[in-house]
């Protein structure tokens, strides 16, 4: 039933039938943050310590990739910008 809950509240969101007030606002971002502390309590850190390495990886893979499209994708599209002129 959440699901779909979401799926309408995207839909009527996108479509102009829902706006967006102050509360609405804040409510999202302080269940943002909730989400992602709750997230955190479940981590299970003697496994982490045990698979250090594994964790370690993973972890910086997953900041590192994103981070370096972020920064080459815009170098790339304004230097096609620049070839064009």
């Amino acid at each position: 039933m959440a699901i779909i809950e979401l799926i309408l509240g995207v839909l009527f969101g996108n479509l102009g039938v829902i706006h967006v007030e102050g509360w609405m606002s804040y409510l999202a971002a302080f269940g943002g943050i909730l989400l992602t502390f709750l997230a955190g309590t479940e981590i299970d850190t003697d496994l982490m310590r045990e698979k250090f390495k594994e964790s370690f990886l993973i972890g910086f893979l997953s900041f590192l990739v994103p981070s370096s499209g972020c920064f080459s994708l815009p170098i790339s599209v304004r230097s096609g910008v620049s070839k064009r002129r």
